[in-house]
């Protein structure tokens, strides 16, 4: 279920993985005309699906994929649900296919799917030339199935106002986030406007919340009015707003007695009105006799504290809509109870009148306002009709009044969203986003500690956590779509460093549409045929390539990873950043036309430099031996992403000053960056712990070993995710050997259904395959228990490398802290 931006469609969408059996596709290709014919009349009788034809399928798994994927549609659609995109997703396997279609509630697009899978399979096994059979199965389900479908599900549709004002920000490029739909938990209480409709508008310090028509945070001084009349009317008359005459006997009754007491004190017909909201439909008009006004207030009072009783205002019902303070639309009311409002002429309505809307509406500060008039007419002055306001509305609901496809609806959308904002590009916060296999975290909290220093509020979501700030908000792996709606959420927030995984572009979708930086530090084997069955590293590639897709400015590459420099041909239109530690600037500056920056090593002034070339200037940045992460440039990974966080950073438009000094501060500790090539002092032994988790990384990992002066022995302590291929893991094993005296293979925290013990045999497998001898190799299983038995064989002058993940962060910590000297140093 993507609920985020995703790769595959601009829409919230569930992507499925259908299987067909050989008698399934057989019966497909022998009746498929009259599959068919069942099939469109099928979706004729819920209702067509109004989208572009499709392709031809050639393949009949996908043209039963598509007929699934329209029906989910239909279906949807029948509860009032406005969905219309699908495709096939490509997949070449024999009796598979991978349909997706759009959802508006998750929950109902599920039980679509489960309904359309269902009457798909009756369509592929009823027996050809039987299509009569197939119709009166089929329509058994419609009475029923479907029926009760839209019975559940209609109630959770949004609203065609909600979606109105949804349409309006993304022709703007404003971001949204629908805070009543997953992954966000839904928010109900006395104090919601309208269920399905609260909306996020905007990112971090720029953003608004709307619950139905009402901006909760900019006009929060008026929620009080929204659903007290009393109040609202005390407002108006403070605005010197023409109400109805006041009678002295008129007022709020708490009763329907009182109510008729009132009514024969005024001796004249009456309205009766609720308290707790506007509606023209609630309120009843010309009341002429004590058991009416009974009946009305009785009515009015199941649903509203009090009910006014007032004179009546002789005339017809009007409403004025106003949006981003101009008025937009009127409607005539209805002539009898029982009959709608109809459209009016907004320009035939009374200059005075207009003007007065709008200036209610600018004094109440709302986007969107409804003034509810009586008067015989409004092309004139209200004191020439002896017309009067009865009431407005700060939240109208615009499709009580409005058809769906009413221009009207749109347009009133359209300027609520320009009065939230009158400069859309502001709406968004720059973020800066950032993919590959390894590194990105690393990467990460380099650039959210540089954009710190040049004194922006910077936030960040990664492996390690979300920060706002320095000041952490989750200690979760926060890579993902939800991480990156905490930090594009928060208020504080001014720009977004995003950490962003393959799980996220492959599975739920980002946390954003648009990026002003993507960045790919390197692609390689890891996560290959897990629960998102991505196959290749190729495929993988793609798969990162998305979320460079994203950059609307810059994105910048590894030219030392093929897969990287692959997707320029894909990522044209953007200014391109390259990033190298071992090519030289002239062989980099042909790979792209024109406008390239590169961030290279260099030397000056007799030393390793980080240097940046653009635009035919050559600026050293800082030495490698000053930052901390790159470990006297051994570290040659994180020499790699120390350039890449400086060219990201250069396009940002930070100095080189800051930049320097950003990467020179960064804090590298075990407890603030746990598992990032962390040195823990303290010891008799030096000790390094990183998180290398595949065989790219744990190559890294061995040549920083390789570069690093030991007078003693080189100890190892390693695992594997046991999620990972048998072979996988073995080639982990393999990428150690020979870098290290002695191994201890241990086993993975979560089993993932494997055997206990299973994945440090499948390492020592690996070591001894490469040449390693059983004698240099421990097996532990148990994480603690090896790191124990690793630190017990270390003696003065070893170096321990120890691979561990968050999991057991704690408990390292205090085993660490307890074998530490007495200088209490770890």
């Amino acid at each position: 279920m993507y609920s985020g931006y995703n790769r595959l469609g601009p829409c919230p969408l569930h992507h499925y993985h259908l299987g067909l059996d050989e008698t399934e596709r057989q019966a497909l290709d022998r009746g498929q005309s009259e599959r068919l014919r069942a099939f469109e009349r099928l979706e004729s009788a819920i209702g067509p699906v109004p989208t572009d034809t499709p392709p031809a399928m050639v393949r009949s798994e996908d043209r039963a994929g598509q007929w699934f994927a329209r029906l989910a549609l239909a279906i949807q659609r029948a509860a009032g649900h406005r969905v219309s995109r699908f495709a096939i997703d490509g997949c070449e396997l024999d009796g598979q296919t991978r349909p997706w279609f759009e959802y508006d509630h998750p929950d109902s697009g599920h039980a679509a799917a489960e309904l359309a899978a269902e009457w798909v399979g009756h369509l592929l096994v009823a027996g050809a030339g039987e299509p009569a059979g197939i119709d009166g199965t089929l329509r058994r389900w419609l009475d029923e199935e479907l029926d009760a479908f839209v019975r559940e599900h209609a109630p959770l549709a949004t609203p065609a106002d909600t979606l109105a004002i949804i349409d309006a920000a993304r022709d703007r490029g404003i971001p949204r986030l629908r805070m009543d739909r997953s992954p966000s938990e839904p928010i109900h209480g006395d104090f919601r406007l309208r269920a399905h409709s609260l909306l996020r508008l905007g990112q971090g310090s720029r953003q608004h919340t709307v619950d139905g028509t009402f901006c909760v945070s900019r006009s929060e001084p008026m929620f009080g009015l929204v659903r007290n009349r009393e109040a609202r009317l005390r407002a108006l008359a403070s605005l010197d707003v023409p109400l109805p005459a006041r009678h002295p006997e008129a007022g709020w009754c708490l009763s329907e007695s009182r109510a008729a007491r009132a009514f024969r004190r005024i001796g004249q017909p009456v309205a009766v009105r609720p308290v707790s909201n506007l509606s023209g439909r609630a309120t009843t008009l010309a009341v002429e006799s004590e058991d009416a006004v009974r009946a009305a207030a009785r009515s009015v009072l199941r649903y509203s504290d009090q009910a006014l009783i007032e004179p009546f205002v002789p005339g017809r019902q009007w409403l004025v809509l106003v949006g981003g303070g101009r008025c937009l639309a009127a409607l005539r009311g209805p002539d009898e109870a029982d009959r709608d409002f109809t459209a009016f002429d907004v320009q035939q309505v009374h200059h005075s009148i207009r003007a007065l809307a709008e200036r209610l509406a600018t004094k109440l500060d709302v986007g969107l306002l409804a003034v509810q008039i009586v008067a015989r007419d409004i092309d004139c002055s209200l004191a020439d009709s002896g017309g009067a306001v009865v009431d407005v509305d700060l939240a109208p609901r615009l499709d009580r009044y409005l058809a769906t496809d009413d221009r009207r609806l749109h347009a009133l959308a359209a300027a609520f969203v320009d009065w939230l904002f009158p400069e859309p590009e502001r709406s968004r916060v720059p973020v800066i986003a950032i993919t590959g296999t390894n590194g990105k975290t690393t990467t990460a909290r380099m650039l959210h500690w540089i954009m710190q220093h040049d004194g922006k509020r910077s936030s960040l979501a990664c492996s390690d956590g979300s920060f706002i700030g320095a000041n952490e908000i989750s200690d979760t792996e926060d890579g993902h779509l939800i991480g990156h709606l905490g930090v594009l959420d928060h208020p504080e927030t001014e720009l977004a460093v995003l950490e962003s995984t393959r799980g996220s572009a492959g599975s739920t979708g980002l946390g954003f549409e648009h990026c002003r930086v993507g960045i790919c530090l390197n692609v390689s084997e890891d996560h290959l045929d897990d629960e998102l069955a991505i196959g290749s590293v190729e495929e993988m590639a793609r798969i990162k390539r998305s979320i460079l897709e994203a950059s609307d400015d810059v994105v910048v590459l590894n030219a030392d990873n093929g897969h990287c420099l692959d997707m320029l041909a894909a990522l044209r239109g953007r200014r391109v950043g390259l990033v190298s530690r071992l090519q030289p600037a002239a062989e980099l500056a042909g790979l792209v036309e024109e406008g390239v920056a590169l961030a290279l090593v260099e030397p000056f002034e007799g030393r390793d430099w980080l240097v940046v070339h653009d635009n035919g200037r050559v600026v050293p940045v800082i030495a490698v031996a000053d930052v901390p992460v790159c470990h006297d440039g051994h570290a040659v990974h994180n020499v790699s992403n120390a350039l890449h966080a400086v060219l990201a950073a250069h396009f940002m438009g930070v100095s080189t000053e800051v930049i320097a000094t950003g990467l020179r501060d960064l804090d590298t500790s075990f407890e603030t960056h746990f598992g990032r090539l962390n040195r823990i002092e303290g010891l008799p032994y030096d000790l390094v712990i990183d998180y290398a988790h595949n065989p790219d990384g744990l190559a890294h990992l061995v040549e920083f070993v390789r570069r690093t002066p030991v007078e003693g022995r080189r100890i190892l302590n390693f695992s594997c995710s046991a999620a990972n291929s048998d072979a996988f893991i073995q080639r982990m094993g393999a990428a150690a050997a020979g870098a290290f005296d002695h191994y201890v293979c241990k086993g993975f925290t979560f089993l993932y259904q494997r055997q206990p013990g299973e994945v440090a045999r499948h390492l020592h497998a690996g070591l001894t395959r490469a040449g390693v001898s059983d004698e240099l190799i421990t097996v532990c299983d148990e994480e603690m228990q090896s790191i124990e038995q690793t630190l017990a064989m270390a003696r003065p002058g070893d170096l321990v490398v120890i691979v561990a993940g968050k999991k057991n962060k704690r408990r390292i910590y205090r085993l660490l802290r307890d074998r530490a000297s007495g200088q209490g140093a770890v």
